[in-house]
């Protein structure tokens, strides 16, 4: 990794990357789900987070309309009540 690590900066990467992923991450993930599942669409968007929080939270944002009642499992993550809150959710349960 620090070979990588090393690589990348004798190449210039060093700055921020696109948001929603470098091209050639995209593109590698892009054959997978293809290869693997057959359901790659090239007209979808594929794009990589930097972590699970991030990821819930733009679902949340992608699928929750305002007013709507959210489910979320009872010890769930801390952030999901907020989350659900800031996309729109109008009232949360935790469930069993």
């Amino acid at each position: 990794m620090i070979e990588a690590a090393e690589k990348a900066m004798r190449e210039g990467k060093t700055h921020y990357a696109p948001t929603t992923g470098i091209p050639e991450l995209l593109d590698a993930l892009a054959e997978k789900i293809r290869r693997e599942y057959n359901l790659y669409d090239p007209n979808s968007e594929i794009f990589v987070t930097v972590g699970a929080v991030e990821a819930v939270f733009l679902a949340l944002m992608a699928t929750v309309n305002p007013g709507d009642e959210v489910l979320f499992p009872d010890l769930g993550f801390v952030c999901y009540e907020p989350a659900i809150r800031i996309a729109g959710g109008g009232s949360c349960s935790n469930t069993a």
